[in-house]
């Protein structure tokens, strides 16, 4: 795997790491990987890494031949050298080097995931948090607003929570279920299928990519919290509070993000 980061460190590797996570939902071999690497870690109880690497060539943790660790090493040489050529450069990227040598078809494959701009917005009422948000996410959020005005909507955010360096990195949405309520001045999140969708998510990311928190929107603007959300927010802190799991809530308006979050953690 090769991380580049993008033009003024937009996408940054965290941001990149983060969004390869999350492309092994549609990623079979991604997410096998993942899924392979969070048992190895049960097996031995590892907290040390996210993802266990070798430490060095002799290890037993590097299960791969000269001649395979040869053949990635040329392909990502190459890339770094048509990078280094390059002049408009700007987006961020990730290499992916593959080899299956069981396979009939694709033994070997490289491909280029190119990554998305990411947009940080400080926490109204925790300013020394962040959250860094894929901006494709943003704008299907303003899309969601348009489209169910005058009624609020809103969901849950997919990502991961990151409380050693204040991070909340949002990568996915699940809109509205069809239990949910909505008027103009409220909305109430349903939970039809809300939690399987999570969990298989969550299965097929090898636990990385989670539950991170709430959204919803207010059509006629508001960035502050209404009685509804602070209530709102007292019963999910009920649940999340005692696991030492921080409660946190995305307000749309018209033209911008409004993030607050309560807890432990913090």
């Amino acid at each position: 795997i090769l991380y580049v980061e993008g033009k003024n460190r937009n996408p940054r590797i965290d941001d990149l790491q983060i969004s390869l996570f999350d492309s092994a939902i549609d990623d079979q071999l991604i997410s096998e990987w993942l899924k392979n690497n969070r048992l190895e870690q049960s097996e031995i109880n590892s907290r040390t890494e996210e993802i266990m690497v070798g430490l060095n060539c002799s290890t037993d943790t590097l299960k791969l031949s000269d001649e395979i660790v040869s053949l990635h090493a040329a392909v990502i040489s190459k890339e770094i050298r048509n990078i280094m050529k390059s002049t408009d450069f700007n987006s961020g990227s990730i290499l992916l080097s593959k080899y299956c040598p069981s396979s009939e078809k694709d033994i070997y494959s490289a491909t280029k995931i190119r990554t998305p701009d990411i947009e940080s917005i400080k926490i109204n009422n925790a300013s020394y948090w962040e959250v860094r948000i894929n901006v494709n996410i943003k704008e299907r959020m303003f899309q969601l607003l348009e489209d169910n005005k005058p009624d609020e909507t809103g969901g849950v955010l997919l990502g991961r929570i990151n409380p050693k360096n204040k991070v909340i990195h949002i990568t996915r949405l699940i809109p509205a279920s069809l239990d949910s309520h909505s008027t103009p001045y409220s909305f109430v999140r349903g939970t039809e299928g809300v939690t399987k969708t999570v969990k298989e998510i969550n299965n097929l990311t090898g636990g990385r990519i989670e539950y991170v928190g709430e959204w919803h929107t207010h059509p006629s603007g508001g960035s502050k919290m209404s009685s509804t959300d602070h209530d709102a927010v007292n019963k999910i802190r009920k649940y999340l509070d005692p696991v030492n799991y921080p409660t946190f809530l995305l307000i749309v308006t018209p033209n911008k993000l409004h993030p607050y979050l309560y807890g432990p953690r913090l």
